[in-house]
């Protein structure tokens, strides 16, 4: 596991609009994450050869590639999504991001497509997010069920809290801070000890705090070590 292997429960939430300014930081940054997310359609000078570049760079370094582009249509149009277009997703990214408000047939349709890839692929179902007043906390029974169901694709949640303690499901936490409680837009943030202690949080998904500050590579570390120490600490991993 990746984790255990590199010494590292973050993430880095790479919301840039360069894909060349992302492949620079990732060069730099890689030894230190265990996942790199990102949102391609924000992406201003995006190509597929620029893209398959930033995958390279994720396998030198171990580390998995996760588009946040939360699915959240029916399972037909989703798979053309996926599949198709401008970016065509299932053929970089690792990982996923989906709601299931549509019903669990989008987890299926995902599912289905991905078996055509030669690599693995898996998606992460937001459970709940980091902003204040958002809709998706609730039916947690309901996703933790479409997990256990489909827990071939399925690897874990975006979550603000834990929900299940089925240890094969990865609960991963964005809106992390050591400073910032928050901002003007509702982004409400957690230290990496309240994320993992508090909130059962597996994986720490890290943005502002790292591409805001002076040292980049520095920031990085720091939140590796720190949060990896209390990951530790708290899972005797």
């Amino acid at each position: 596991m990746i984790l255990k292997e590199k010494k590292t429960n973050l993430c880095l939430s790479a919301d840039l609009p360069s894909l060349d300014e992302i492949i620079e930081l990732s060069k730099q940054i890689g030894p230190n994450i265990c996942m790199l997310k990102i949102h391609c359609d924000i992406l201003n000078d995006f190509s597929m050869e620029k893209i398959l570049q930033l995958k390279e760079i994720s396998r030198k370094f171990n580390f998995l590639l996760l588009e946040d582009r939360k699915f959240a249509d029916i399972g037909n149009t989703v798979k053309s999504q996926y599949t198709k277009g401008l970016f065509q997703i299932s053929q970089w990214a690792d990982l996923v991001t989906v709601h299931i408000l549509p019903g669990e047939g989008i987890v299926e349709a995902l599912e289905q497509a991905a078996q055509s890839i030669n690599e693995p692929r898996g998606c992460l179902l937001i459970a709940q997010m980091s902003s204040k007043g958002a809709l998706t906390d609730n039916e947690d029974y309901v996703k933790v069920q479409c997990a256990k169901k489909y827990s071939n694709f399925v690897i874990g949640f975006i979550s603000q809290s834990r929900l299940t303690t089925d240890n094969q499901f990865l609960h991963c936490t964005p809106g992390i801070h050591l400073n910032n409680t928050g901002d003007q837009l509702g982004q409400q943030y957690v230290t990496p000890r309240q994320a993992i202690d508090g909130r059962g949080a597996d994986i720490l998904i890290v943005g502002r705090a790292i591409l805001d500050s002076i040292n980049r590579v520095k920031t990085a570390e720091e939140y590796q070590e720190e949060g990896y120490r209390v990951y530790e600490q708290l899972r005797h991993v």
